[in-house]
């Protein structure tokens, strides 16, 4: 093989590596829609709900009744829940990793949380 050849066929193997580390950081994006409406958890203290309203506000609160109102944003599959604290201009957001999505299973991790437990919600 000559020195040209050479040049091109280690040109083409650089070109096939990158081209397939560009692949494997490909994002996943879930569409916002299925994302309204009321979910409901069994795995978090004996039940949680959380409500998406498509003006983005929402409410989560658990099987007595308790809980907050928030914003949320989706963004690829990075879901931010922003909750209005007790003190002025106070507000904590979590975030949320989404690993699946459909019309009635929603399957979510804390960014957070270094043990990555799953939770599963269906409407």
């Amino acid at each position: 093989m000559n020195k040209t050849k050479k040049k091109i066929f280690r040109l083409s193997a650089v070109m096939v590596c990158v081209m397939a580390l560009f692949a494997g950081c490909a994002k996943t994006e879930f569409e916002e829609e299925l994302l309204y409406g009321t979910w409901y958890c069994a795995d978090y203290e004996g039940g949680f709900y959380y409500t998406f309203n498509q003006d983005h506000s929402g409410s989560y609160r658990d099987t007595n009744g308790d809980g907050k109102t928030y914003t949320w944003t989706l963004s690829d599959q990075y879901l931010d829940i922003t909750v209005k604290g007790s003190g002025v201009n106070v507000a904590a957001i979590e975030t949320y990793v989404i690993e699946s999505l459909s019309a009635n299973k929603l399957v979510w991790y804390d960014q957070n949380d270094p043990s990555r437990t799953k939770y599963t919600y269906t409407k």
